[in-house]
């Protein structure tokens, strides 16, 4: 049975530690050769991955004959991998509680400010707002209106249309 390794990424670990640590359980206790064929990670990288499974507790070694023989831990181990993670997780969310006074006056605050028009006046207000913002070669998007509108409307585009243009506004 070939497992994915992505069910054990999801205990924290990379994706190249996943393949490593599958590799060897599969292989109970081997050299470097084995273990890169069998997970398919890169040659210049697996010391690098067996190191992290060792710091995790999750694999080991032993030398015999002046070679190392790396060896994966039970897989129960990794249930207490992920809570010791999670207990890590809990002490460093305290210390960010404890260190939010600090660092809520460092924020800069943001405004946010909401106005509400009614009506075609209301409208106009609204719309004519973006002119006291944009200047010459500025552009602004905006959305459609109804294809069928009071002929008021009409007019008052005709007439925005003009104002932008000279304004060299463009509209996208």
């Amino acid at each position: 049975m070939r497992m994915d390794a992505s069910l054990i990424t999801e205990a924290g670990l990379t994706e190249g530690e996943a393949k490593v640590y599958l590799a060897l359980l599969k292989l109970w206790s081997s050299t470097t050769g084995p273990i890169v064929k069998e997970s398919g990670v890169a040659n210049s990288i697996i010391y690098r991955i067996l190191d992290g499974l060792i710091e995790k507790g999750l694999a080991s070694y032993v030398i015999r004959e002046k070679t190392k023989y790396f060896q994966a831990s039970e897989p129960e181990r990794l249930l207490g991998y992920i809570e010791e993670r999670k207990k890590q997780l809990d002490e460093n969310k305290e210390k960010i509680k404890k260190l939010l006074p600090q660092l809520k006056p460092l924020a800069k605050p943001v405004e946010t400010r909401v106005e509400l028009f009614e009506g075609f006046k209301g409208f106009i207000t609204a719309w004519e707002h973006q002119y006291t913002k944009l200047k010459g070669r500025n552009e602004y998007h905006s959305w459609g209106v109804y294809p069928v509108q009071e002929e008021r409307f009409n007019l008052y585009w005709q007439r925005d249309h003009l104002k932008r243009i000279k304004q060299g506004i463009k509209s996208v």
